[in-house]
């Protein structure tokens, strides 16, 4: 008889209604299973043994085991212990890989020859139970059992912009030239959450936000690659294996039927790999980026900057708002560096600029509108006239600047006109002086923030635009702009408490409507953001941003028809960006623009 000193293991328990894995503390006791939520007061349960299957039959080397119970049909215990397996035969012995029995799956005999060869080969050659029935799993069945895992995502709407996705064909093309289909296996979805993962049958999915969080192509390359790694190693259809168990795969595969994977896409949406995962991942992303010359250095720069910017979103509404691509593939310094340092060799782009701002697009444009600049100069200064081209007006403030050289509004006067030919690195120098030179200029911490906005370096725009507040606490227009900054890194409380401040001070501060309107947005609070767009449409009936926004929201309500009639005048208002966007969606609509 056990008593309550008997060892104690840590499992992952599913119910198989969600994608939640509860982490609890494992006993075996006489009759069965105690089951204990840890750190929780909540009464332990227990799983009789007599009810109990494994997703394979077990042996002494058995490394890990997803137990089931008739108890709790669909529900999942995954314990990753060796010891606990070894102890489980003893009180068990029915799991043994000598008493395997099939009982629970009766699909036919071919099935039952399958499932049976599967467990043998899996005995035979000692490999571990996940790994060993993904590499024995016909690749149809991989392919069928991937299908159904994009039938069961929380979010479905697949982003279909022509032009995005010819980018993004041109850019599997360039990993994978060998692999004719791998440009179809490869998918955006329209979907508020920075993450990629891997799904069964080779394909790989993307969401829109990782996409627009990315700086260039070449990161999202390294993404794309490391992504198609974890599928050519079968780790996405050894995670379900784990999760869900062996019988409810073979259930779904060989009867059609979905059993307890219904929520499989949101557990490989969820689903953290082991480090030796990743590191198996790294290491094909690294030579397929190699073969393709991609620099691999703006993948580790993705990492490092993702996990710069963690931290609690708790004004996130999104599903899975806390779980990014840093929490669910985590990238150890070992890693980073690894990637960082791995010897030169000759690279290009991955995409053309064109194709670049294409892939960004294709779920539609994201009218991100950087701040405007600032209006306000040093007292008694007057702004220059614009000379008739750029060369001209570079050569202008560079003879005022040589003449006085300690005027800081001549240095910030040249960094506007570079700013407006998007030289942001020659425009950000001249700002630095501008700085230097006047370190209480509010406006010029503005200016400066907004290029550091432009350049999508988040962390810096912010620092401008919270020094810029500190000097002139009655601006709004910098605490919009920092709350815009929030929104981008998913901050949505301290976006929405920027806006708020903004609307304090100036309560018809039309920027600052529109961009609470996208935090309602990206929160689907779909009503709300409605009434923000409108009210800006209402001030200003030509804004072309707000009838594409509006237009975008309506028709995620499935108000059609007046989704159709904002773009058609988002397109009557001549905006180049939302021209584009609302095109697209008439057309998608099966409209003709």
């Amino acid at each position: 008889m056990h008593s309550e000193a008997s060892p104690v293991w840590i499992g992952h328990l599913t119910d198989g209604r969600s994608a939640q894995a509860i982490e609890v503390d494992i006993s075996l006791m006489r009759d069965g299973v105690r089951i204990a939520r840890r750190h929780s007061d909540a009464a332990a349960g227990m799983w009789l043994y007599e009810g109990l299957s494994a997703n394979v039959p077990l042996t002494s080397s058995s490394r890990e085991v997803v137990l089931a119970t008739r108890a709790m049909p669909g529900a999942t215990l995954r314990v990753a212990d060796a010891s606990f397996v070894a102890a489980l035969i003893k009180q068990a012995p029915h799991l043994g890989v000598t008493a395997v029995r099939l009982e629970g799956l009766k699909p036919g005999a071919t099935v039952g020859a399958i499932v049976l060869a599967m467990a043998g080969a899996i005995y035979a050659f000692n490999l571990s139970p996940s790994k060993g029935i993904a590499s024995l799993m016909p690749e149809r069945a991989r392919q069928t059992l991937g299908e159904s895992v994009l039938k069961s995502m929380p979010i479905r709407t697949q982003c279909d912009a022509e032009p995005g996705k010819q980018a993004l064909a041109a850019l599997v093309r360039r990993l994978a030239p060998d692999d004719t289909g791998a440009s179809q296996r490869v998918i955006v979805l329209d979907w508020n959450v920075v993450n990629a993962f891997a799904v069964p049958g080779g394909r790989v999915v993307l969401t829109r936000a990782i996409i627009q969080r990315a700086a260039s192509a070449d990161e999202v390359a390294g993404v794309v690659a490391h992504e198609l790694g974890h599928g050519s190693e079968l780790h996405p259809e050894a995670g379900l294996v784990r999760s869900v168990g062996f019988w409810a795969l073979i259930q779904m595969v060989f009867t059609g039927t979905p059993g307890a994977i219904g929520n499989a896409g949101q557990m490989l949406a969820q689903l953290a790999y082991s480090r030796t995962s990743e590191r198996e991942a790294d290491d094909f992303a690294l030579d397929m980026l190699k073969k393709a010359g991609i620099s691999p250095k703006p993948f580790a720069a993705l990492f490092r900057r993702l996990d710069g910017n963690r931290g609690p979103s708790s004004g996130d509404s999104g599903r899975f708002s806390t779980r990014d691509l840093f929490s669910t593939h985590p990238a150890s310094p070992e890693r980073i560096a690894k990637i960082e340092g791995q010897p030169a060799y000759p690279v290009t782009p991955a995409l053309t600029d064109a194709q670049w701002q294409n892939l960004r697009q294709i779920c539609g444009a994201d009218f991100v509108i950087p701040p405007p600049p600032s209006t306000t100069t040093p007292e008694g200064s007057q702004p220059a006239p614009k000379p008739p081209n750029f060369d001209a007006q570079i050569a202008t403030m560079t003879d005022r600047i040589a003449a006085r050289p300690d005027d800081a509004f001549h240095w910030r006067s040249r960094g506007m006109v570079y700013a407006g030919n998007n030289m942001l690195k020659e425009a950000i120098a001249d700002l630095d002086r501008a700085i230097e030179l006047a370190p209480k200029n509010a406006a010029y911490r503005n200016d400066r923030g907004n290029l550091h906005f432009r350049q999508r370096t988040y962390a810096s725009a912010e620092a401008d635009y919270s020094e810029s507040i500190k000097l002139n606490p009655q601006a709004p227009l910098p605490y919009a702009a920092r709350g815009v900054v929030h929104r981008m890194e998913k901050r949505y409380d301290a976006a929405m408490a920027d806006f708020a401040a903004a609307l304090a001070i100036t309560p018809t501060y039309e920027y600052a409507i529109l961009n609470r309107g996208l935090v309602y947005r990206d929160k689907e609070q779909w009503r709300e953001a409605v009434a923000d767009f409108t009210t800006v449409i209402d001030r200003n009936g030509k804004h072309p941003s707000a009838y594409g926004f509006r237009g975008q929201v309506l028709e995620k309500l499935g108000e059609r028809d007046k989704a159709i009639a904002d773009y058609r005048k988002a397109l009557a208002t001549q905006g180049t960006t939302n021209a584009a966007f609302a095109r697209a969606r008439l057309v998608a609509l099966g409209e003709t623009p």
